[in-house]
């Protein structure tokens, strides 16, 4: 009957013996709490208990809680990530960004069509197509912009999401697992995974660095249910499988079993007295697809200058010879020079830019018109009867400009020289170049004028020798046909003369044309940008 009136109880007596108990407890924890640290340092001490608790609580045992000792156990979870990526680490070493790999990430996206594109645009083909042909130079710009006008958005999210998981990849194999596991175990050979480790629990100080990073990685490499993608190129990069991918996918799902765990995650906060410490996740940024179609454009342009320059060499070679002839050129400039370049470029002024076509315009100037040109023209202003003024006062005029400009060209070169108007102001600021960073902006004004008035002198004598060509070429038909042109009155008695003394006024004439054409032709080589 007591029992039966025990459970019976009024229940308004049951909640009034409740209040009493929970009132009580809270009294008692009123009192426990007059002794609790709740200073920030208590604080702390109290999360870093509650991780140890949580660490003693953990599956995998890689730590001592108490003497904070990495234990055996966690040297073998690295062993087993070493024992599978040692091998694709040798294969890749020193490999992993060569371009020729990161080209295999590309194709792994492109389709066929777009593949043969791009084995046209390679540095031979080209090479080839535009030796054979000049008109194969638009067929490559359209090739070029049809090739990156048909690459989608999907296909480089693709390319460079493929890159990413393979950088992530290259992350863990690059990690220093030998030297880490000698601390557990100073007698374990390299790359010898036949020897039995035997382990020993080192001080978690020594390798807290090597758990962070680890830990950093976790994320990255769980993000990704297949690595098929990675390593089908590696292979046929490799020409074989870099790795067991039946070990590779045993290891992901040891390691997947770990970080979930957040083993590591307590191990770190212990080891460094960090309740709070966030391990941080760096992902690689890099986009293969920008930097390849970069450098397609770059090395597509680079061959088109390359081949453009060597026939422009080419050709520039062949007029020098009917020009000049055989016979090697001597400078003759004496500032305005390659040797007194050096400095310039040293200094990442410039220079002089047009030293080359300047000496070729100068002896030019001096070997042919002042020579050659002067005497046919000087010959036929003195000795023919022109049938106007004005057209013996037009050459003769062009002759004289001539002259004026050759000695132009002289003069600029000299005022380059230390005691002249340029050389010696530049010579000035180089001094003071140091203290004075005004002085280089100065330098590269003063050289930019002079390359200029080269140009412009340069510019001139083309004119003029174009005006000076035109009028022999107009002045020989006197000679050669009958009627004559009338442009000049006595054409017989001067080419009698001529004859007498000087020899085939017609040879001459068209020898001079000739000359002069040629050389306009060597201006128009030289001086194209």
């Amino acid at each position: 009957m007591a029992e039966k009136k025990l459970n019976n109880k009024n229940p308004r007596q049951i909640d009034s013996d409740k209040e009493i108990s929970e009132e009580n407890l809270s009294i008692v924890q009123r009192i426990l709490n007059l002794f609790k640290d709740n200073s920030p340092e208590g604080k702390k001490k109290q999360l870093l208990k509650d991780i140890g608790k949580i660490l003693k609580k953990q599956r995998y045992k890689f730590i001592n809680v108490k003497t904070e000792e990495a234990l055996p156990a966690l040297a073998k979870f690295y062993h087993q990530i070493y024992a599978v990526t040692a091998v694709p680490a040798k294969f890749l070493a020193g490999q992993e960004n060569i371009p020729s790999l990161k080209s295999l990430f590309i194709d792994s996206v492109l389709s066929d069509q777009q593949k043969e594109l791009i084995g046209q645009l390679q540095k031979e083909n080209l090479e080839k197509r535009l030796s054979e042909s000049s008109e194969e130079l638009e067929n490559i710009k359209k090739e070029l912009a049809a090739l990156i006008q048909s690459i989608s958005n999907e296909q480089m999210a693709n390319a460079n999401g493929i890159y990413k998981q393979y950088l992530i990849f290259v992350r863990l194999l690059k990690f220093d697992y030998y030297f880490l596991l000698k601390k557990f175990d100073s007698l374990l050979p390299e790359m010898d995974f036949k020897y039995k480790p035997l382990f020993k629990s080192i001080n978690c100080e020594y390798i807290t660095d090597d758990l962070i990073e680890m830990a950093s990685m976790f994320p990255l490499l769980l993000s990704y249910s297949s690595w098929n993608g990675v390593f089908d190129v590696l292979k046929a990069f490799k020409q074989q499988d870099v790795l067991s991918r039946d070990d590779w996918s045993k290891l992901m799902r040891y390691v997947n079993n770990v970080a979930n765990s957040e083993v590591f995650k307590y191990m770190i906060k212990l080891v460094l007295k960090n309740p709070s410490y966030v391990v941080r996740i760096e992902e690689p940024k890099e986009s293969i697809f920008d930097e390849y179609i970069s450098k397609l454009k770059t090395s597509v342009e680079m061959v088109i200058q390359k081949v453009a320059m060597e026939k422009k060499n080419s050709k520039k070679d062949e007029v020098l010879k009917q020009v000049f002839g055989e016979t090697a050129l001597a400078n003759r400039m004496k500032n305005y020079t390659e040797a007194n370049n050096g400095i310039f470029k040293q200094k990442l002024l410039g220079g002089y830019l047009h030293v080359e076509a300047i000496n070729y315009v100068k002896t030019f100037m001096l070997d042919y018109v002042k020579k050659d040109v002067m005497k046919i023209v000087n010959y036929l202003i003195v000795k023919a009867e022109w049938k106007t003024n004005a057209s013996s006062k037009e050459i003769s005029d062009t002759l004289e400009a001539l002259v004026s400009l050759s000695d132009k060209i002289i003069q600029l070169d000299n005022s380059l020289g230390s005691d002249g108007d340029v050389g010696g102001k530049i010579n000035s600021y180089m001094k003071r170049m140091a203290s004075d960073p005004k002085c280089k902006v100065e330098i590269k004004k003063l050289l930019h004028d002079v390359n200029s008035a080269f140009v412009l002198s340069a510019q001139d004598i083309y004119k003029n020798l174009t005006k000076i060509g035109q009028a022999l070429a107009d002045i020989l038909p006197e000679f050669v046909e009958k009627p004559p042109m009338n442009i000049i009155i006595n054409p017989t008695v001067v080419k009698s003369a001529y004859e007498n003394g000087e020899g085939d006024i017609v040879e001459d004439i068209k020898s001079i044309y000739k000359k002069i054409y040629v050389f306009l032709n060597l201006m128009k080589i030289i001086f194209a940008n």
